[in-house]
């Protein structure tokens, strides 16, 4: 019996809304395995309206990431239309608490994953330590044993998933002080983690940072 292959880079996108299929489209063309389309709200402050509201893509790539980005681009390259921030991060390991230091020497992707309405507070202190922004993503819980349950229905807990690009000079102030809240010292209050980004592009759109995390 052999292993499953191990995966090697977790491709995420950030697309303006109504074009994550064109992506996804040309990703299967090229091999990807699969792939997580979320609705995902860029966080309030975003100078230009067309970022407030995004397709977030997540796709566990194998082996070589190239052709990935390559399709993305000639997506872009053909759709004028699409604005597109793409990252890949290293998928075999996650900081998981401030004990262990970040490296100062790459972009990070900074993940939060919180009771829902406790992102306010958490992107405020993001905020205060140099981030400029995130992109904010409704979700749930999967479940327990211990989940109470109402006319024999779980009642699973709402989250949000707050996702930070953070730039080598400040993302370790950022995650500092977003592993400082109040809300992670509480019991099953959430977490925080922070990825190696390997690459980090965008497509028509000027600069990454100011267009997408403003």
């Amino acid at each position: 019996m052999t292993n499953s292959p191990q995966a090697t880079k977790l491709f995420i996108a950030l697309v303006n809304r109504n074009n994550g299929n064109k992506l996804i489209h040309a990703m299967r063309e090229v091999g990807a395995p699969g792939c997580t389309r979320l609705a995902g709200h860029g966080y309030p402050g975003q100078a230009n309206a067309h970022y407030n509201v995004h397709d977030v893509l997540f796709s566990l790539l194998y082996g070589e990431t190239e052709p990935f980005v390559e399709a993305a681009a000639t997506v872009c390259k053909k759709h004028k239309d699409i604005k597109l921030l793409a990252l890949l991060a290293n998928a075999e390991r996650a900081t998981l608490s401030p004990e262990t230091p970040l490296k100062e020497s790459s972009v990070k992707l900074i993940v939060s994953i919180i009771g829902s309405g406790k992102a306010k507070g958490v992107m405020r202190a993001a905020r205060q330590a140099g981030a400029t922004g995130g992109t904010l993503i409704k979700a749930q819980g999967t479940g327990t044993k211990e989940d109470v349950k109402f006319f024999g229905l779980s009642m699973v807990p709402e989250k949000d998933m707050l996702l930070i690009v953070a730039p080598p000079e400040k993302a370790v102030a950022i995650f500092s002080a977003v592993n400082s809240q109040p809300v992670f010292k509480e019991l099953g209050g959430g977490i925080a983690f922070a990825l190696d980004v390997t690459d980090l592009q965008s497509f028509n759109v000027d600069n990454a940072f100011e267009d997408w995390t403003n």
